[in-house]
């Protein structure tokens, strides 16, 4: 009876031992994950930043050499490294990555949100030069929306063409709204 009651013990004393064991794993594997998280999110602010400060350098270098007497707005495919005007920005393929979260103040460089997810998708950016040489950068996507709208400095919306205005009119009367 006494090796029952030592064997009973044991059991017991193994099948805490192997509970604490368990916990301590699962922190160690969930403490991992975070910070792979976290490294994935930083790898894709700094992927955005390198895409900003590309296109942004590209827009100016373009906008002084075509001599542009008047703001213009620029549309940067990374794919072909090269600005494209309004009307070829459906052969873009979107490029952002960061979510919404991750560039709230535009920690890209850029406004607005360089991924929407399942939703949208990856975007791309548009940059706005004006004649004083202010730069407007935000992250939009094939077709304008109502929050498009909202990251336009007041010269690039009046640059809107109707079919522009027409694409905008279109979301805000789907439901779009500016955040």
């Amino acid at each position: 009876m006494e090796i029952k009651t030592k064997l009973r013990g044991r059991s017991g004393m193994s099948r805490l031992v192997f509970l604490l064991l368990c916990g301590i794993a699962v922190m160690l594997l969930l403490f991992i994950a975070e910070g792979y998280i976290r490294h994935l999110d930083d790898a894709k602010m700094t992927f955005d930043k390198d895409q900003v400060r590309e296109a942004v350098e590209l827009a100016k270098i373009q906008y002084l050499s075509e001599g542009c007497p008047a703001g213009t707005t620029y549309y940067f495919d990374a794919e072909r490294a090269r600005m494209v005007p309004f009307d070829e920005i459906v052969n873009i393929v979107g490029y952002g990555r960061s979510s919404a979260a991750h560039n709230r103040h535009g920690e890209t460089g850029a406004l607005g949100i360089p991924n929407l997810g399942g939703r949208g998708g990856a975007q791309f950016l548009a940059i706005a030069i004006e004649d004083d040489d202010t730069v407007n950068v935000r992250w939009q996507g094939k077709h304008l929306t109502v929050y498009d709208e909202s990251l336009m400095s007041a010269q690039e919306l009046a640059r809107l063409t109707e079919a522009q205005r027409l694409q905008i009119e279109l979301d805000r009367q789907r439901g779009g709204d500016a955040g």
